[in-house]
Parts: structure tokens; sequence; C-alpha cells
């Protein structure tokens, strides 16, 4: 059944590609600025296609797009997710091409079975339309925004070697970032400056931060055989039990999914749906089996592996010293308000620690 499915899905990805060449295939979402008429083709809509040409102008005009997304919002603009604007989506709406009426399919593309929505960097055929679309920018207006861009684009002078470089997170969601304020090293929330949902925790010195790290390692060197011993053995005993019964039940999930995506296929070949409601209903199908596989490798692995992590861990805590070297080989992650830290080591084992 599942080399049938790679068939037919081979089938239908080929007449895709056919119609993206042929620049017959419809868009599903449409861009700000356009509206589908009766006939289900995508037309200007005036009235947002006004704010679009502005945001080009205010660009051209020395905006940058923060700046842009708090006059729109002073305005009371409506944003395309009908919320506040922000620098993001108008940097999207920046690089858009579909504003001069081109189109480019396969921007990303799915592997059968596997990961979904990968970078196209060449793997995968990719289609440019010209003049696709009534287009609302001019092309030579569009040119002199991606020069711009690239000229607004800085590269950082400095570049960040601390020790929890990528591992600091802000408990909002977003990630802490470190940065030099006069003489001093700090770590600031992205989140700060953000027009959407600003957060408001607190910029913290450098030196908290590694003086927090460092009474952490002496307590756990200190203490490593009455915290991390117990763990060991609890974690090997719970891996004889509850991790089958939630297996099973996985497995009994992947395969109603793999017989409702073959009826999918079955519908295509008689007629009863078209390709491109089959190719959409497929890619959600894929998406709920590839995320139960992932389940199932998760449980099948999490226990030993945690063990095994565990065990590392000991080992690392009472052969090594340097606190250094153990935020390199064992801190994970480090979840932070700006007043206490919460560190993530190897084996999911937490501990916090105030800044």
């Amino acid at each position: 059944a599942q080399e049938e499915s790679a068939s037919i899905s081979h089938n239908i990805r080929w007449s895709l590609k056919k119609k993206m060449a042929a620049g017959t295939l419809g868009i599903a979402r449409v861009p700000y600025g356009y509206i589908k008429n009766d006939q289900k083709q995508l037309v200007i809509d005036e009235e947002t296609a006004a704010v679009v040409r502005r945001i080009f102008s205010l660009y051209l005009s020395g905006y940058g797009a923060r700046a842009i997304a708090v006059q729109l919002n002073r305005e009371g603009l409506p944003s395309p997710t009908g919320i506040l604007w922000n620098n993001i989506t108008i940097l999207k709406m920046l690089r858009q091409e579909k504003y001069i009426g081109d189109i480019r399919w396969q921007k990303t593309y799915s592997v059968f079975m596997g990961e979904k929505y990968k970078i196209n960097c060449g793997q995968q055929d990719s289609f440019y339309i010209r003049d696709g679309l009534p287009p609302i920018i001019s092309r030579e207006d569009f040119m002199a925004v991606q020069v711009l861009r690239k000229r607004n684009t800085h590269t950082p002078k400095r570049v960040n070697c601390s020790l929890f470089r990528g591992k600091t997170k802000c408990t909002c969601g977003r990630s802490y970032y470190f940065a030099e304020k006069g003489y001093q090293a700090v770590w600031i929330c992205s989140g700060r400056h953000q027009l959407q949902r600003p957060c408001q925790n607190r910029v913290f010195p450098d030196t908290a931060y590694h003086a927090a790290w460092n009474r952490l390692c002496e307590k756990l060197r200190l203490f490593a055989c009455e915290l991390l011993l117990p763990c060991i053995f609890q974690l090997q005993y719970l891996d004889q039990q509850a991790v089958c019964e939630k297996i099973k039940s996985l497995e009994v999930e992947q395969e109603e999914l793999r017989r409702r995506r073959y009826v999918l296929y079955e519908l295509c070949a008689g007629g009863c749906i078209s390709e491109e409601r089959l190719f959409r209903s497929e890619q959600d199908l894929t998406r709920s089996l590839q995320n139960v596989q992932n389940q199932i490798e998760t449980f099948r692995s999490s226990c030993c592996s945690a063990v095994e992590q565990l065990e590392n861990l000991y080992r690392q805590l009472t052969a090594e010293s340097d606190a250094a070297v153990l935020a390199d080989s064992i801190l994970q992650k480090t979840v932070t308000d700006g007043e206490t830290a919460a560190f993530e080591l190897v084996g999911g084992l937490q501990l916090k620690e105030v800044l």
C-alpha cells in the first residue's frame, strides 16, 4: 500500500509541476493586496493595494521596516494577519515577487514520508512565471527596494563567543541575545523591541549569568550521588513499563492514517476528487503520519537515551571541575525571565538559580 501511495503521489506531483511550468496552477493563499473575483482569478484590491504601494514608497524614502509598521499601526490600518503590523511582515512583503506580477513556485518542497517545507536550494525544480498576475508595484521600484534592503543588512562586527551562545531562551518564548552596553556585557530578550507583544523581562549582566552557572556546577559536584543515582535507577525501571502501551496506541493511529490516505488516492483515481484537493489533503495526512512516527521513535528512545545521558552527566560532574567545559558538554538550554535562570541539562534534569 505504501508503494502504491508513493506511485500515486509521484504522479500527482508530476501533474502539479506541469501546471506550475505552464502557469496554470491556482494560488491557494491570496496575497495581501489582491482578491479573487467571481471567476476565481486574482485581481487587485485597490484598498489594500494602496497600503502595499505606500509601504514600498516609505521604504524607498528612508523609513525602516519597524518605522513603517509603527506608522501603519498608529493609523489603525489592518495588517494581513488582522493584528498589529510588525517589521517581519513588512520585510516579507518587500521581497514578495507577486507584487510585480510574477510567481515563483516551489520555494520550499516536501519529501514523501519525510521532512516538510524544506527550503529549495536547487534540490527540486523551481518555476518562475513572469506577468502571471496584475502588478501592484513597478519592476523598477521593486528592484530598487531589493538593492536598498541588501545595503541595509548589517553584518555584526563582533562574534558572540559566550559559553551560553544559542542556549538562552526567554520565558516569553523568544531568545535572549548577548550585547554590549557601554563597558558592560548583558543579555537582552529579542522581544523587548518588538511591536507585537513586547517582552517585559529584564536585561541582566553576563557576569550574573556566569556566577549562577558556577554556583549550580558546584552544587551538582557536591550532591551528584544524591541527585543523579536515584534518577538513573528510576528511569531504568520506567523503561520496562508504560512506554510499551503508548507505542501500541500510536501504531494503531498510524495504521488508520495510512488507510485514510490510501482511500484518498482511490477517490482521486476514480475521479471523485480533484488532484489539487488530494494534494492538500495528502499533505495534512502526511504531516500527521510524520508526527505519529516521531512520537513512536521518541518513546522508543527516550528512556534509554535519558539513562545514558544521566550516566554521562554523572561521569562528567565527578571527573570535570571546569564550569566552562561543563557548559559546553552538559548544558542543553537556559530559560530565564531575567530574575532567575532554569538550567536544563542533558537527560532532562532542570535546576534553577537566581541571577
